[in-house]
């Protein structure tokens, strides 16, 4: 999922599945999301509120990114 694909998920009030927020969060660790993408997302989950598959997901890919 493109960051793009889940900021407008999440602004429009639905939860990311855990494989999609790995895959934005992955997009996030590795560089390629820039500053705006990745406040509007945060804001954007803060509004919401974070899903349980949502945290997951950003675990696992924090897991995979962990030297």
């Amino acid at each position: 999922m493109t960051p793009q694909a889940a900021i407008a998920r999440v602004v429009g009030g639905a939860s990311l599945t855990e494989a999609e927020m790995a895959s934005v969060a992955t997009a996030l660790l590795e560089g390629r999301m820039t500053a705006a993408q990745i406040g509007g997302l945060a804001i954007a989950l803060r509004v919401k509120g974070e899903s349980v598959d949502e945290l997951v997901g950003a675990a696992r890919a924090l897991r995979d990114h962990m030297t």
